[in-house]
């Protein structure tokens, strides 16, 4: 009985220890990739220079931190796009993507920004401008594709 009892706690200790490496090393792995995504934005990020956005043009980039990774929020956040002509937007930022399914949305600007700025990062991210029926830009926001 008592060979038993202490082949139990063994058998126990034994899986409490595999479960504790089990979820440190998933816990090591979720920080590997999340604690990047939150700390990069800090690192990176820039205050909007148009010159330096127009420099890096809609060239697909597997960069990182490019440019225009490093300065798209404050872009978006200070606004400067909204109630822009098409034109205008050319002559802050640059052309906008001419692909042929760019070309088929007729109310929308969509600008490369980059790899995702994410832990895994298999998406690109885009600048979207949407145009109201005035011709101006009513909204700007990142995607994914």
């Amino acid at each position: 009985m008592k060979n038993t009892h202490t082949i139990l706690k063994v058998v126990l200790m034994v899986a409490v220890g595999l479960a504790a490496a089990y979820l440190l090393l998933f816990v090591a792995m979720y920080a590997c990739c999340t604690i990047p995504d939150a700390i990069g934005p800090l690192l990176h990020r820039k205050k909007f220079d148009a010159a330096e956005w127009r420099r890096q043009g809609n060239d697909l980039t597997n960069e990182k931190w490019g440019p225009r990774q490093s300065m798209v929020d404050d872009l978006i956040k200070s606004r400067v796009l909204l109630g822009r002509t098409p034109g205008e937007v050319s002559d802050l930022i640059g052309p906008h993507i001419d692909a042929g399914w760019a070309r088929s949305m007729s109310n929308e600007l969509h600008y490369y920004i980059g790899p995702e700025r994410g832990g895994f990062g298999i998406d690109n991210e885009r600048l979207r401008l949407v145009i109201d029926p005035s011709g101006r830009v009513e909204q700007v926001f990142l995607f994914k594709t």
